[in-house]
């Protein structure tokens, strides 16, 4: 499956920037040259517990090749919630890649449905903007209803000041999902 190769791309771009070096042409990464939007995220996994490492993403479809390599560096070592992946976490990390798809503008931002749609948010305050996204698989993790979700999604935005007489725009959109552990890579990699 060629989009498991993404995964294996983006650990091959944490891991050359850890040991200094460029990153190996395995899958023939120049060619990837879609314009998509998309998310990577890197999940610590220890026993039975997964833990967020870092998710950055883009609504801003570019070539694949550039958003991958650029957004796994930044979800691996530029995400301000977390400190930088080190090369000891790199063996306990999964990848996980967010291709998004069919962006739909709704009119009311409860119109999505938990689990199947992601939910982008946008609004002004006195001038000033405010918005914050979750990915489709955000709400269901958290076993979220679309109100919790939507408020969630507000304070995401770093406002919090009185909720009445916002005007949200809200966008729902799907995602198809890519994930792959660190150990599936290294595995890939080996049989090159």
């Amino acid at each position: 499956m060629e989009e498991k190769n993404y995964c294996y791309f983006c650990f091959e771009v944490v891991a050359a920037t850890l040991e200094h070096r460029k990153p190996r042409n395995y899958w023939n990464w120049k060619s990837w040259t879609d314009e998509v939007p998309l998310f990577v995220k890197f999940i610590f996994k220890e026993r039975l517990q997964k833990k967020l490492r870092g998710c950055i993403g883009t609504f801003q479809p570019r070539p694949l090749n550039i958003n991958l390599r650029y957004l796994s560096q930044q979800a691996a070592f530029s995400d301000d919630r977390f400190h930088p992946v080190t090369l000891a976490e790199l063996p306990f990390l999964e990848c996980g890649i967010d291709l998004l798809v069919n962006f739909e503008p709704i009119d009311d931002p409860l119109n999505w449905i938990v689990g199947v749609h992601g939910l982008s948010i946008e609004f002004y305050v006195d001038k000033i903007r405010y918005s914050a996204t979750y990915l489709p698989s955000v709400a269901a993790e958290q076993g979220w209803t679309q109100k919790e979700t939507l408020l969630s999604l507000i304070r995401k935005s770093g406002f919090y000041g009185n909720l009445r007489n916002i005007s949200i725009q809200a966008t729902r959109y799907q995602s198809t999902q890519i994930e792959c552990s660190y150990e599936e890579y290294f595995k890939a990699t080996n049989k090159l």
